[in-house]
């Protein structure tokens, strides 16, 4: 899980914890994802967009190419500033009940759900370094 402000979204946390998924983070830093993601890999994620340290477009555009199911939970709400090949993702603008969150998100998990985007426009990251291969 990946949001900017941590106290505001303790409560979604906590609803997706008693759905019954074990919640990594919530990170508030695109940096401190990745790194995290360096030795291991999310059954899916919950991304706000704008963070302490950059946007999530980059982070989520490689969720997307490993095929990890992905979600933005945020309060943007202009699309015009959303990447093209992400306006195709589940965007669920705050405040939305963390129930439903909680219930998106294990519907995609459980149906592998990963929207289809076009590969070319998907943003190219300079600011997010590449992640090693997903492990077998």
């Amino acid at each position: 899980m990946l949001q900017r402000e941590l106290l505001p979204d303790l409560p979604l946390v906590a609803s997706i914890a008693r759905a019954g998924f074990d919640v990594v983070g919530p990170f508030n830093r695109v940096s401190q994802a990745v790194s995290w993601m360096e030795n291991d890999l999310p059954d899916a994620a919950v991304l706000d967009i704008a963070l302490r340290d950059g946007h999530s477009f980059d982070l989520a555009g490689e969720l997307y190419r490993r095929n990890i199911p992905l979600l933005f939970y945020t309060s943007w709400d202009d699309l015009e500033l959303i990447p093209i090949g992400f306006r195709e993702l589940p965007f669920l603008e705050k405040p939305i009940h963390r129930v439903l969150v909680a219930k998106l998100l294990s519907r995609m998990i459980s149906d592998r759900q990963v929207v289809e985007t076009r590969e070319h426009e998907l943003p190219v990251g300079s600011s997010v370094p590449a992640l090693p291969p997903a492990s077998s």
